[in-house]
């Protein structure tokens, strides 16, 4: 079966909900801070049983850079936690090492990047609203 995509970061919402299909992702991502907000026991067990392997690692200090100028110039910075910035900034990273570059990221809150989504992902995501 194709997956949709290469890498996927998640929060703690689809870890602590079973939502998220294996078929999704070649690879699953989160950050340390995200493992650490799942502190119920059953919850905890429930991420030893994750049919994909979750990789645990942290963003790039220019990448939660990055993030952070564009989260305060839309006015967002506020309303973000630090673990929702640090999500945010782990995506950019992957997105720097996996493809070199930056063409497919808005550094300006009103640039549009080059790629707008990945093939098949919108009706995914559309499909998750019915």
């Amino acid at each position: 079966m194709t997956k949709l995509f290469d890498h996927l970061v998640l929060d703690s919402a689809p870890l602590l909900n079973g939502t998220l299909p294996e078929s999704l992702s070649k690879n699953f991502y989160t950050i340390p801070e995200v493992i650490e907000e799942i502190r119920d026991e059953s919850s905890r067990a429930g991420l030893n049983q994750l049919p994909f392997k979750l990789v645990t690692r942290s963003p790039s200090a220019e990448s939660l850079a990055m993030v952070n100028r564009f989260a305060r110039a839309t006015g967002d910075l506020s309303v973000l936690s630090a673990t929702d910035l640090k999500v945010v900034a782990l995506t950019v990273t992957l997105e720097l090492e996996n493809n070199r570059e930056l063409s497919r990221l808005r550094r300006e809150p009103n640039e549009l990047p080059k790629q707008q989504t990945h093939a098949g992902a919108k009706e995914y995501f559309e499909s998750l609203k019915t």
